[in-house]
């Protein structure tokens, strides 16, 4: 009788302890945040409109980290495609830098942003 009682104490305990953890031990797609469908509105075969596609931030041109990166953000340059689009006396005025390495980002970024038409 002593030895039931303490199985069923210590099943009991144990019990107690996987119901208190069942959140962290069983994760049944919980974490698994699901992509939403994407539809197609062009044709097949098109590809998609280029204002859709994200462009690269300014961080990934050569030269431009945090700093310069949130520089250009306050004037108004927060990607790639919109360095691309500037002129370079913008730019190293917005930076701080000379124009000739403002230029050297520009030109960088429209090789990697050919879709990005310079500001007229």
């Amino acid at each position: 009788m002593n030895r039931l009682t303490k199985v069923i104490g210590i099943t009991g305990a144990v019990a107690a302890v996987v119901w208190l953890l069942r959140d962290r031990i069983i994760t049944v797609g919980l974490e698994r945040d699901e992509e939403p469908p994407r539809f197609r509105t062009a044709g097949p075969g098109s590809p998609p409109p280029e204002e859709s596609q994200p462009s690269m931030p300014v961080t990934d041109i050569s030269g431009i980290g945090p700093t310069y990166a949130a520089r250009l953000e306050k004037a108004g340059i927060a990607d790639a495609r919109s360095l691309a689009a500037s002129e370079a006396e913008t730019v190293a005025a917005a930076a701080s830098v000379s124009k000739d390495r403002a230029s050297q980002w520009i030109d960088e970024a429209r090789a990697r942003e050919p879709s990005a038409a310079p500001a007229s």
